[in-house]
């Protein structure tokens, strides 16, 4: 589980190389994990913590199955998601290869730029708004079938 929590939180953020970082963002996901055929469910929640010498501390707390991790990583503001950006990424969608779509998730019916991916093995889509942290949903599968969905349950800006 130690792997999957990683290369989700790695993904994450590397989806969020670009969300509008302000201490106490907060984002919720229910998520759901395929590996090998048996499903797993549970949430994850990102915070930004506090900002100490330029970097923003992320918190990632996974719980899947009864089971909790906690991870902490440090991000330079320029690699998270900005206002400037997500407005851009939701005017010029086509540019970065995604299709605007108006999706239902958890938290609520929300204008989005869908953007395919392709990344180290991984293919699927991310759907990008105006919420904390950029990302309305994941849905991603690796080239072994197993896949990773998320969608966002709720979400606060922070001060």
């Amino acid at each position: 589980m130690k792997l999957i929590f990683t290369s989700l939180v790695s993904m994450l953020l590397a989806a969020t190389v670009y969300a509008m970082p302000s201490i106490g963002d907060i984002a919720n996901y229910n998520i759901t994990i395929t590996q090998k055929g048996q499903s797993m469910s549970g949430t994850l929640e990102q915070i930004i913590i506090n900002q100490v010498n330029g970097m923003y501390n992320i918190q990632s707390t996974i719980n899947i199955n009864g089971q909790t991790q906690v991870q902490n990583d440090q991000k330079k503001p320029e690699a998270l998601f900005s206002d400037a950006l997500v407005k851009d990424l939701l005017a010029h969608c086509a540019n970065y290869s995604g299709q605007l779509a108006t999706i239902t998730v958890p938290a609520g019916i929300i204008d989005t730029c869908a953007v395919p991916t392709n990344e180290e093995g991984q293919t699927g889509t991310i759907w990008f708004s105006s919420v904390a942290f950029g990302v309305v949903k994941m849905d991603s599968t690796t080239a072994d079938g197993d896949r990773i969905y998320l969608e966002l349950v709720s979400f606060k800006f922070g001060q």
